[in-house]
């Protein structure tokens, strides 16, 4: 497993936001509890921008149906 830092999150900790960073360890830890509570960051405090998947939307997909069978009642 690799290893993963926390620290406070400046939105919410204004008061009493401190830059130190804890590193996780899953004996001491409960990782649900941390990323509720705080932001993950890299050694030196950086904070790991979380990467979200594009979903295409049903919208799209529906049109694409509908283009299909708009031409085949052309034939």
């Amino acid at each position: 497993m690799s290893e993963k830092y926390f620290k406070k999150s400046k939105d919410k900790f204004k008061v009493g936001y401190s830059s130190k960073v804890f590193k996780y360890d899953f004996r001491k830890h409960n990782l649900e509890d941390l990323q509720e509570r705080f932001v993950e960051c890299d050694s030196k405090g950086k904070e790991i921008k979380k990467t979200t998947k594009k979903v295409e939307t049903k919208k799209t997909e529906t049109k694409k149906v509908e283009k299909e069978v708009d031409n085949g009642d052309k034939d």
